[in-house]
């Protein structure tokens, strides 16, 4: 290793400390960029146990594809049954679960559909009466899907898919689902005020609202109950949150004009998407053990660095060549996954905001 990597890694030393901005806790976070080969755009969505990483990126031509991220190698998703015929469009992984099976959205002629990628094959999801417009965003380790649906310009929400049935979920106008493994599912809802997240566990629902914030979104849970997702303080500007016990800490990642956090897996990495000068990327960040001394905790966060280098420049490990797309009549449409916002709701900018990183309507009402 050279004495300018030496320097790079010193210097992700300095600054994971004054990566996170902190609501009533403090955290320390290692942040690592994810960035599929060739991509204009990339957005993580999901995380599992092993740290395998889901999302989807825009190819130069505008296209949205689906990825599987497994160790810094790449696997590239698109559903065969999809069509486009304008753009947005394409295939968007939301979840994945400790068994790598894979959930999200396409499109064909009709609309979207959600989708379960198990064993190499998919399956199509639509929510009764919501065929062409349901999309899948998050699955648990039994196999339980949570998804987005709509019945008409007015009526839709999140469901719950398990043993083959499917269930509303009782919260007014939610969206974006996630789902841990007790069943315990999160997402936000409208019901008149600003966009809130909410827990719903065991047939009832609590609100969650990041103190100070004009809009808050929850997109997933892990088995501990801790909590992520996004809100808009008072000026607009958009954070990722973790929720752990009742305290809120902010997720921002050095550098970025916006963040947004989308899925944590039971080891606390979170993943989500962010954009800084250089453009709009997919991250995980990965928790930093709180320091017992200074001498305990320089190992550790060089370690870190030394991941995070060797992710980005893919020391030890191997680069897989991404799928060629499909011809264009049969090229995959896009459905937002896991981050899904409504901005209907929202201000201009945040729509702004929202179309950039690929954080859109699942629920079209």
């Amino acid at each position: 290793m050279n004495l300018s990597s030496l320097a790079r890694l010193a210097l992700c030393g300095m600054i994971v400390s004054s990566g996170v901005k902190t609501a009533f806790a403090d955290a320390i976070y290692s942040f690592t960029t994810i960035d599929y080969p060739g991509a204009a755009v990339t957005r993580a969505s999901g995380v599992n146990a092993t740290g395998q990483i889901v999302g989807s990126f825009d190819d130069t031509s505008g296209l949205t594809h689906g990825f599987l991220d497994i160790g810094g190698r790449f696997v590239q998703l698109d559903h065969p049954g999809t069509r486009c015929s304008s753009l947005p469009c394409g295939t968007s992984a939301g979840g994945i679960n400790d068994s790598g099976q894979i959930v999200g959205g396409f499109h064909d002629q009709i609309g979207s559909h959600g989708f379960l990628y198990s064993g190499g094959s998919f399956s199509t999801i639509d929510f009764p009466g919501a065929v062409g417009q349901t999309t899948a965003s998050g699955i648990n380790d039994t196999g339980q899907i949570v998804g987005g649906f709509a019945l008409s310009i007015f009526v839709g929400g999140c469901f719950l898919y398990s043993g083959g049935s499917f269930t509303a979920i009782n919260v007014p106008h939610a969206e974006g689902c996630g789902i841990n493994n007790s069943g315990q599912i999160v997402g936000d809802f409208y019901d008149g005020g600003p966009n809130r997240g909410f827990l719903y566990s065991g047939g009832s629902f609590t609100t969650i609202a990041v103190p100070g914030a004009s809009y808050t979104f929850a997109r997933g849970i892990n088995d501990a109950g801790e909590i992520v997702g996004s809100y808009f303080d008072a000026a607009m500007n958009l954070y990722g949150f973790l929720e752990k016990g009742g305290s809120f800490t902010t997720i921002n990642v050095p550098g970025a004009q916006f963040t947004a956090a989308s899925g944590i897996n039971d080891g606390g990495e979170i993943t989500g998407t962010f954009q800084d000068a250089s453009g709009v990327h997919g991250f995980v960040a990965t928790p930093v053990p709180e320091p017992g001394s200074l001498t305990l905790t320089a190992p550790a966060v060089f370690l870190m660095g030394l991941f995070a280098l060797a992710r980005r420049r893919g020391i030890g490990m191997t680069q897989r060549k991404p799928i060629v797309p499909a011809p264009t009549s049969v090229r995959p449409a896009m459905v937002l996954a896991s981050t899904n916002i409504q901005p209907r709701k929202l201000r201009l900018g945040a729509v702004a905001i929202f179309n950039l990183i690929g954080i859109g309507s699942e629920n079209p009402e």
